[in-house]
């Protein structure tokens, strides 16, 4: 078929809080919907840029069920050179994501 496949993440609490742009070297965080944090999941302090953490996130949008330090459990790695899209400070990678995804086939 030959298209192109790009990745977003999210979760069913927090929506969708990035994706994956043309250049598909990282997943970019929609930081005007979201503060992200990549912590230790022991400590839930920081992990340098680079290292994998835990992605937590806080959705400052959502008025309905805002949700503040939310554990995504998906263990990612943020970096910041990768983010080349003028309104992206930072872009991340996926070391694992916790929920697997289901992806159907329409064969014909």
């Amino acid at each position: 078929m030959g298209a192109k496949v790009y990745d977003d993440i999210g979760s069913t609490e927090a929506a969708n809080g990035g994706y994956e742009c043309v250049a598909q070297k990282g997943t970019h965080l929609i930081e005007s919907m979201f503060y992200a944090e990549c912590l230790d999941m022991d400590t839930l302090k920081p992990v340098p840029e680079g290292e994998v953490g835990e992605l937590v996130l806080s959705n400052l949008t959502c008025e309905s069920m805002p949700l503040i330090r939310y554990r995504i459990k998906d263990l990612v790695r943020f970096n910041k050179q990768t983010a080349n899209v003028a309104e992206h400070s930072c872009a991340l990678t996926a070391a694992f994501w916790d929920d697997p995804m289901i992806c159907f086939s329409l064969q014909g």
